[in-house]
């Protein structure tokens, strides 16, 4: 039996041999590798850690992506939920031509997440615009819309149109605003917006012709030329001429009044047809008396938006003007201011029967008109009347004078010796002197040229000498002032010449030398054919023909040239074609108009051609056809600020430009229809 003894010693033992092991499998546990096999403990190997900067940057890193991610949420949920997230926007032509039909767009763009409710837009109109209509139609007033619902992110449109009537430059503010609540608010919010427009067409091409100075007592006008401007719609105008002083102004009716402008009262009229052709309205009147050195007249051109006014010629013609309704809209002012001249002698300078400035043409024939009239109280005696001529483009020998005035330097004199009448001029008693000069071609003048003409009519008395030592003294005068290159028409040294012995001055100024080719060939140059068909032209036969049309250009830069040439109803148009503005046809009116809007000057060479075709009738045997009538060219001289004008010859069925047809021997027939 064992002993205590023994039991407690293997009792010993066997809790030794456990912790040892234990101890055993913990090692193992500590020296194995993740795939449970024994590491190598003989060798070491020593891993470095992270140092502290390193820690500290990763940390920073960490906590960056943490911030943003937060932010990214933050702005999300607070973008959804800002109600101000709301905007405003107006959009539209910023130069508009007045009277022209425009698109305006009105939008809101809601950003927040909230539905908008109780929505109202109202737009204040800049004073000038009339409106069309909307979509969506306006809630009331044509200028306020409302809306119930906008969802967030949702976008609401609104797209008017109408027409601005405003003095070209002038500014125009269009001003729009929006109330609205939003979804959870009850507050009311605001958005405003501004859009600014400038007229820069005033829909009408308008030309003041008015002379430089006037004479107290004879008749004046102002020649107004109007028509609508490229791309115009405007239908009517109203004009009111404002005199700065009409005291000593008597308002005269035209001798020849324009039916389309209805006279309201004096100075006062309403213009109901305007279109692209040029028309004139003639405004008359007369000054009692020398007001002063400088009289203003106003020009003020408006739109009636009531369109047609009623006749109402009235006989009281010192009335002075008014504008009697608030539904006109301005279009156009221009002041005029004229230089008033009084003498005792009135004399009135006219140039192709009109006392205004004027342009002209080279090669043109100049016919020029003196009128006087004694308008004092006495008798005037040995009279003497001059015409001051002045610059290089007078062709100087060409002057034609009946009365043979004598011809010193730029002046012609005539006294009681060449005119008889002029040896006493009783009160009331009136005359005329008339000579013509023609205005040289520009192939005569060198090339530094002076551009304009300037004439006027002078006259003096005798008070001592006699006739031929007064002629005398006005030669020597006039050919030292010209030795000294002064201005004869300021220049007066003898007792009895005064500012007031001066007519009106006329400045004739040289139009550009645009030249208009328009050729019909059935050959070229080069003996090639370009057209087909027989020649002459035969009965029930098609023959096709080339026209050629050319610009040319040197003085001056040109701006909306336009030929235009009306096609007869027998011929056909066809193979358009050039690169030189825009050449179209227009079959209702049957009109070929080529438009350019900008022709510098040294520009040659503008081309345009097309193919006309003829198939002449049995009524047409034996007749003489015109196959392009007279086109009529018209341009703006830039220099000038003068209309151009041009007109072709007709070409006919003989085809006189074509020198190959004419010259290889083919029986045209004289150009009769066989």
């Amino acid at each position: 039996m064992p002993r205590n003894k023994d039991i407690d010693k293997l009792s010993n033992d066997i809790t030794t041999a456990v912790k040892k092991e234990n101890i055993s499998d913990g090692l193992s546990e500590i020296y194995q590798d993740d795939n449970g096999k024994q590491v190598d403990v003989s060798r070491l190997t020593i891993k470095k850690s992270f140092g502290p900067l390193t820690k500290i940057i990763l940390g920073l890193f960490v906590l960056i992506l943490i911030v943003g991610a937060g932010f990214g949420v933050w702005q999300k949920f607070s973008t959804a939920n800002d109600i101000t997230q709301v905007s405003l926007t107006m959009e539209g032509e910023k130069a508009p031509q007045a009277g022209k039909e425009m698109e305006y767009v009105i939008k809101v763009v809601n950003n927040s997440g909230r539905a908008l409710s109780e929505g109202t837009i109202s737009v204040a109109y800049p004073e000038g615009f009339v409106f069309i209509d909307a979509t969506p139609m306006p809630s009331s007033n044509n200028n306020v819309w409302k809306f119930n619902n906008l969802a967030g992110k949702g976008t609401a449109e609104i797209r008017l149109r109408g027409r601005i009537y405003n003095l070209i430059g002038k500014s125009n503010l269009w001003s729009s605003e929006l109330l609205y609540k939003a979804e959870g608010f009850s507050t009311e919010f605001k958005k405003n917006t501004i859009l600014e427009t400038v007229v820069s067409d005033s829909g009408l091409a308008i030309q003041l012709i008015k002379p430089s100075s006037v004479l107290k007592s004879e008749d004046q006008e102002i020649v107004i030329k109007y028509r609508q401007s490229s791309g115009s719609v405007l239908d009517n105008f109203h004009l009111t001429v404002e005199p700065s002083d009409s005291s000593q102004l008597e308002f005269l009716r035209e001798e020849v009044p324009n039916l389309d402008a209805v006279l309201i009262r004096p100075w006062v009229w309403q213009v109901n047809k305007i279109s692209n052709e040029e028309q004139e309205l003639r405004v008359r009147f007369r000054f009692l008396d020398k007001i002063g050195d400088i009289v203003s007249l106003k020009f003020k051109f408006d739109y009636d938006k009531q369109g047609m006014a009623t006749s109402s010629i009235l006989a009281n013609t010192s009335s002075t003007p008014t504008i009697v309704s608030s539904d006109y809209l301005p279009l156009y002012e221009e002041d005029v201011d004229l230089e008033v001249i009084k003498n005792d002698l009135s004399l009135l300078l006219n140039l192709n029967g009109q006392s205004n400035d004027q342009s002209v043409d080279f090669g043109q024939v100049l016919k020029y008109s003196i009128n006087y009239n004694n308008v004092g109280d006495s008798p005037m005696e040995d009279v003497v009347i001059s015409a001051v001529l002045e610059g290089d483009l007078l062709a100087r020998a060409t002057l034609i004078d009946k009365n043979k005035g004598e011809v010193s330097g730029q002046t012609i004199t005539w006294s009681k010796l060449q005119i008889p009448e002029l040896a006493q001029v009783n009160k009331g008693e009136r005359g005329t002197i008339e000579f013509s000069i023609k205005v040289k071609n520009l192939s005569e003048l060198p090339r530094d040229f002076r551009q304009d003409i300037a004439v006027a009519a002078r006259f003096e008395m005798k008070r001592s000498g006699d006739i031929a030592s007064i002629l005398a003294q006005i030669n020597k005068r006039d050919l030292e002032a010209e030795a000294k290159d002064l201005n004869l028409m300021t220049t007066s040294t003898t007792s009895t010449s005064t500012p007031d012995n001066y007519s009106n001055k006329i400045i004739a100024r040289v139009n550009s030398d645009l030249a208009l080719g328009s050729v019909v060939r059935y050959f070229s140059e080069d003996n090639m054919p370009l057209g087909s068909g027989p020649l002459p032209l035969e009965v029930a036969k098609t023959t096709s023909l080339k026209v050629f049309w050319s610009l040319n250009n040197t003085l001056h830069n040109l701006s909306k040239v336009r030929a235009v040439v009306t096609i007869p109803s027998y011929i056909e148009i066809a193979d358009l074609s050039t690169v030189f503005g825009q050449l179209n046809y227009e079959p209702v009116m049957r009109q070929l108009v080529w438009e350019v809007p900008v022709m510098d000057k040294l520009s040659n060479d503008f081309a345009a051609q097309f193919t006309i075709k003829v198939s002449p009738t049995g009524e047409q045997r034996n007749q003489l056809l015109i196959l392009l009538p007279a086109v009529k060219l018209t341009a703006q001289d830039d220099f000038n600020g003068s209309t151009v004008k041009r007109e072709s010859k007709p070409k006919t069925s003989k085809l006189e430009d074509d020198d190959v047809a004419i010259s290889t021997g083919i029986d045209l027939n004289g150009g009769l229809v066989k």
